[in-house]
């Protein structure tokens, strides 16, 4: 999964064939379609993937003592995954790109883990705004709304 995933990434759903899938995995297209019911499954499966190992490093970045701690951890986290991968974008912004208005199923799997990015910022933002680590001008909804359009990019 992690090979499809990286060739998504890349190239884009639209443009990533059964073929190429079948290229990077080792997979025959009888093996492919056994396990998915076709490319629209495969494609949430990939997103599914990338959802579980874009959470596992955010919590990962959450260890830090204080709200502020955890916020700058955030952000050097994301800075230094987006290096690894040569700052080829957000595969969640791009699939919302990508998708929007073509595949219901991905914009709304899409939407849901903005949400929930939206959400767990939320909490950080409020307890650095509690703790006068965050400028309190702007609701925490709001500024963490900021953060992952400026995150995802």
């Amino acid at each position: 999964m992690s090979e499809a995933t990286r060739l998504v990434h890349r190239k884009g759903f639209g443009a990533t064939s059964i073929n190429d899938l079948m290229a990077v995995t080792g997979l025959k297209k009888g093996c492919l379609y056994f396990h998915f019911s076709g490319k629209d499954e495969l494609s949430l499966a990939v997103l599914q993937k990338a959802r579980t190992d874009f959470f596992a490093s955010f919590d990962a970045y959450l260890a830090g003592k204080t709200p502020g701690d955890r916020l700058e951890r955030v952000f050097k986290g994301t800075l230094e995954l987006n290096r690894k991968r040569n700052f080829d974008g957000c595969i969640f912004g791009n699939t919302a790109l990508e998708m929007s208005g073509k595949n219901r199923r991905l914009s709304e799997f899409v939407g849901q883990v903005f949400n929930e990015w939206i959400e767990r910022i939320t909490k950080i933002v409020r307890d650095a705004q509690e703790a006068g680590r965050a400028r309190a001008d702007l609701s925490a909804p709001v500024l963490a709304k900021h953060i992952v359009m400026s995150l995802a990019g």
